[in-house]
């Protein structure tokens, strides 16, 4: 079974690494009121380093660069997490307080959020405008994903509320699905995608591989079912559906005390990204390496085997009884 599991979440990570990036943009403002902090170290904040969206990867690959260049000029670099991996689900919460306390320790940091999120941190810029937005990055990907064999007759989409994104692909893969001559229930919201696999664990498989099969993640956790399903043998329920340029997200880059060096270091490190993207427009075995890059890749293959594993083993019970 262990070997089984891991064939699986290889072929997850190969789905994901597949997902071609089909255009990187970005701008940096220059007119942004920069105020050295003179600190030995800097934070960034993002969303998750364990398994981040593919259209995050190039983000990521670009705070590497830069943590690297601050590396080099004797700073120190800390990452810290919004999206709570335990305890309640909410990212707003926790981004605002761990901003919070960012700023109290006096580190010069920097955040990346999604467009939508950055409504979470008006509350914490007080007058003075100690948050300072900085740039943006826009990234346009591929739009992978699975629908129920037209024999099955129904789906329902599994959407986060707290998406652009996810709002944006339900509509498309809404009206993919009824092209194709299914029936959409309405669709259920969740706040995470834990909240998402809880509910595909403990629910969907309640009625077996077709129950995975209608009910239709619409996040990266659909090449998770992809790849369970395929193990399984029962990939004969679901087709798979790949939609050019089908997502694009908006990233906003928001900062405190950063240096002007950070924001020239941090344009050439977004240069280099969308090169790199341009030469290769998939998933990172070509682009710049960095320290960061690899703590991602290590969380990721770990994450992909505990994710296939809970719908493994669901499935398997079903199956059993």
């Amino acid at each position: 079974m262990d070997v089984l599991l891991r064939q699986c979440a290889r072929s997850y990570l190969d789905l994901y690494h597949k997902i071609k990036i089909r255009d990187i943009s970005y701008e940096i403002r220059r007119e942004a009121g920069l105020v050295g902090s003179g600190r030995d170290r800097i934070a960034f904040l993002v969303k998750t380093l364990t398994m981040p969206s593919p259209d995050e990867i190039p983000l990521l690959h670009a705070l590497g660069l830069l943590a690297d260049e601050a590396h080099k000029r004797g700073m120190s670099v800390e990452i810290y997490e919004y999206e709570p991996s335990t305890g309640p689900l909410d990212r707003y919460s926790e981004l605002k307080r761990l901003t919070q306390w960012l700023l109290a320790t006096g580190m010069p940091m920097l955040i990346a959020v999604p467009s939508v999120l950055q409504v979470a941190l008006v509350e914490v810029a007080d007058e003075d405008g100690v948050l300072e937005p900085v740039g943006t990055v826009r990234v346009m990907r591929d739009l992978y994903f699975y629908l129920p064999t037209p024999e099955l007759g129904n789906v329902r989409f599994l959407v986060k509320t707290n998406s652009r994104a996810s709002f944006k692909k339900y509509q498309l893969m809404r009206k993919i699905a009824i092209e194709t001559g299914l029936r959409v229930w309405k669709e259920r919201l969740f706040h995470s995608n834990r909240e998402i696999l809880d509910y595909l664990v403990k629910e969907a498989v309640s009625s077996g591989p077709r129950g995975l099969a209608v009910n239709v993640p619409v996040t990266r956790l659909s090449l998770a079912v992809i790849s369970v399903l395929h193990c399984t043998g029962d990939d004969d329920l679901i087709r798979e559906q790949i939609v050019e340029g089908g997502e694009d997200e908006e990233f906003v880059l928001i900062s405190h005390g950063l240096e002007g060096w950070m924001l020239d270091a941090l344009e050439d490190a977004l240069d280099r990204i969308v090169e790199a993207y341009q030469a290769s427009n998939t998933y990172p075995k070509e682009k710049p390496e960095t320290s960061l890059m690899e703590e991602v890749v290590r969380h990721m293959g770990s994450s992909a085997v505990s994710e296939v594993k809970r719908l493994y083993e669901a499935l398997s019970v079903y199956k059993s009884t």
